[in-house]
């Protein structure tokens, strides 16, 4: 009975020095990451994606905002069985503590048929930005289903879509 009773204590202790081993491992893993992130070597404020959603029936195909020049570049794709006309896009969010919109004039409304890819250019009272910098906000986008070929800007009920992006500013 006595030689069983060390054989299993034998095992236990090979078990317990087998985690310890791996522990420290881990702890220094973990040490050596928060050191990269204190030092700033990694920097993880500036590593999330850039991101653009919108709801049915519209998908966000890109967001882009340009630094040169103040502006904001939205494609969208028509991912509908039906044409719609769309009337306005805007962007909205804050940026260096004030908040801002930027949106497309009037012109630029028009008519996409079903899985028709569309870029805006949005221009209109979009603050000049840093490059680099992020920018946050909601996307929305307002639209009227086509009752006609011609797809005229009186037609239909107005219905809204909205999304969210983020991007990095480019120059």
């Amino acid at each position: 009975m006595l030689p069983k009773l060390r054989l299993k204590n034998k095992r236990g202790q090979a078990a317990m020095e087998f985690l310890m081993t791996y522990g420290w491992a881990i702890l220094i893993a973990i040490i050596a990451i928060a050191a990269l992130i204190a030092f700033g070597v990694l920097n993880v404020g500036q590593t999330t994606a850039n991101v653009c959603t919108a709801s049915t029936p519209w998908g966000c195909i890109e967001a882009r905002a340009d630094a040169s020049d103040a502006h904001a570049q939205v494609t969208i794709q028509n991912s509908g069985d039906q044409a719609y006309r769309v009337l306005n896009v805007t962007l909205k969010g804050t940026y260096g503590g004030s908040s801002y919109t930027c949106f497309i004039n009037a012109s630029q409304a028009r008519k996409h048929d079903a899985d028709a890819q569309v870029s805006y250019t949005l221009n209109e009272s979009c603050p000049a930005i840093a490059e680099g910098s992020k920018l946050k906000g909601t996307l929305q986008i307002s639209y009227k289903r086509c009752e006609d070929a011609t797809c005229a800007v009186g037609a239909g009920l107005l219905q809204e879509s909205s999304g969210n992006f983020a991007q990095t500013v480019q120059a």
